[in-house]
């Protein structure tokens, strides 16, 4: 069970992160209850099918896990929502129940279970990542700010500014605005990234690795696969669990 005071999270203190307001009484009215039912969901798609370790394992390691993420979410100044934990669950056994991760879902799933943990740093405010900062609001150039969609040729380089898909913001110019990534065969650099169905490499745009070629990173790979080891060999992979997740390391399996 997490031990901290709820000073920080605006609450009053317990000996256990409890939701704060009119949210206690919902289903999981603390982290210890949350971080418990989500582990079960999660060690009863992969524990024994994919990693190769007992449910139970799999729970312990889970929910220790779940509960040292928030007990720095607390650090930071976010508070528990028990309204919001649900939604969490439920995503992450449909996610799992694939057996094949789809990476838009499992974006989708990480947003909603860091939601969980409520940020409170309000607009301008300095923050560290997304979910420090209150309500909507994006860590864009270490500060909270609006979200602002940009389409390609649209100034950018403002805090919250963000480019659509296809493009970046060229913050190399004395102008700034969203210009198009460079697709099959273009000049690319950490500076000028690539569309996103490819890879840099060597400083040209390529193909993402499939399935059973040879890899360095996931980046690499074609979306929907993973670099992983496979007879000492690092190859792109279907992808069976969430993103930078191993067995090993997160689950208590082989």
């Amino acid at each position: 069970m997490i031990r901290t005071t709820l000073t920080a999270l605006g609450c009053a203190a317990f000996v256990t992160l409890v939701a704060c307001g009119d949210d206690v009484g919902e289903k999981y009215p603390s982290t210890e209850s949350f971080c418990s039912a989500l582990a079960e969901e999660e060690c009863k798609a992969v524990a024994q099918v994919t990693c190769s370790t007992t449910v139970e394992n799999c729970q312990t390691k889970r929910a220790a896990s779940c509960q040292a993420n928030a007990a720095r979410a607390a650090g930071t100044g976010r508070s528990y929502r028990a309204g919001s934990a649900e939604a969490c669950i439920n995503k992450t056994r449909d996610l799992l129940a694939a057996r094949n991760i789809d990476p838009a879902k499992d974006a989708d799933t990480y947003e909603a279970c860091e939601r969980v943990f409520a940020g409170s740093k309000e607009k301008t405010q300095p923050c560290a990542n997304d979910y420090e900062c209150t309500g909507s609001l994006v860590c864009s150039q270490n500060v909270c700010f609006d979200k602002t969609a940009k389409n390609k040729g649209e100034p950018c380089g403002n805090p919250g500014d963000t480019c659509a898909a296809g493009s970046y913001c060229d913050l190399k110019a004395t102008a700034r605005f969203c210009v198009a990534r460079p697709e099959a065969n273009g000049i690319c650099s950490a500076d000028v990234p690539c569309v996103e169905t490819l890879r840099c490499a060597g400083g040209v745009c390529l193909p993402k690795y499939k399935i059973n070629e040879v890899c360095s990173a996931t980046d690499d790979c074609a979306t929907g696969t993973t670099c992983t080891t496979v007879n000492n060999t690092k190859v792109c992979a279907a992808t069976s669990l969430p993103k930078n997740r191993t067995c090993v390391d997160d689950y208590g399996g082989t």
